[in-house]
């Protein structure tokens, strides 16, 4: 990678190797815009953000996984995406399984949104970080003054 790369963006031979598909796979996906290169001043060459690349890498996953989701699905994904959220899509997370895609919308109380990308159904569930529950109980027996046993190791 070059310092070019950092300021304009990556070559289609630089994504490819960053992303693990090919550049006509690339190039096929640009062309369908499921991801949209970044344009280089003065250019005709294609050029991916750093973002660009996390999007191809995560189409990819759709792609290859364990269900194949096809083109025409990822396309349907993506679209959903970008009218539910205007986050930036590196930031959601997805949950794929026997052809259903849910969206979770993680917020920072502990309630989690799974949307049905494909189908618009939406419900709420309560994430519960077991980690962030045993420091609570931790910092609770530290006031209180009661020992605790020390953390498990990862």
């Amino acid at each position: 990678m070059t310092e070019d790369s950092l300021q304009f963006g990556y070559t289609t031979v630089e994504a490819a190797a960053l992303t693990g598909m090919t550049r006509g796979r690339i190039q096929y996906l640009a062309e369908k815009r499921l991801v949209t290169p970044v344009a280089r001043p003065g250019g005709r060459r294609r050029y991916y953000s750093f973002q660009n690349l996390v999007e191809l890498r995560a189409i990819s996953h759709l792609i290859e996984g364990d269900d194949h989701a096809s083109i025409a699905k990822v396309r349907k994904v993506v679209d959903a995406l970008r009218q539910i959220t205007d986050r930036p899509l590196l930031t959601c997370t997805l949950l794929v399984k026997d052809g259903e895609v849910l969206w979770a919308d993680l917020s920072q109380d502990g309630e989690t949104a799974l949307i049905d990308i494909l189908r618009g159904f939406q419900t709420v569930l309560v994430a519960v970080n077991l980690a962030t529950v045993e420091a609570e109980v931790r910092r609770a027996a530290g006031i209180a003054g009661v020992a605790v046993p020390q953390p498990i190791a990862a």
